[in-house]
């Protein structure tokens, strides 16, 4: 069974699949990554160190805002630095 240790977890539901990334122990040092996925069945668990949970855990919300709430996610460099310069064109920068 996986028992999320502590408040500072995060669950993210999806139509397709279920992503859970909590405190492996009270040290927060490592983290559980918990990922299944309804349709093929699948279920992957991952110890991580809290740098890789961190960028994991934006991977996973970035792929979900831009799947499943339309929410543009700027991931490309080159989309990057198009709205950068945007940005700096309205300020005046």
């Amino acid at each position: 069974m996986i028992k999320a240790r502590s408040k500072k977890s995060l669950i993210l539901e999806t139509p397709d699949y279920i992503y859970v990334l909590y405190a492996a122990d009270d040290t927060f040092e490592k983290r559980i990554e918990v990922s299944y996925i309804y349709m093929d069945k699948l279920l992957e668990v991952k110890e991580l160190d809290a740098k890789e949970a961190v960028l994991a855990l934006l991977e996973e919300v970035g792929a979900a805002l831009a799947e499943y709430f339309k929410v543009p996610v700027v991931n490309e460099y080159g989309r990057l630095h198009a709205l950068i310069e945007k940005v700096q064109k309205q300020v005046g920068a």
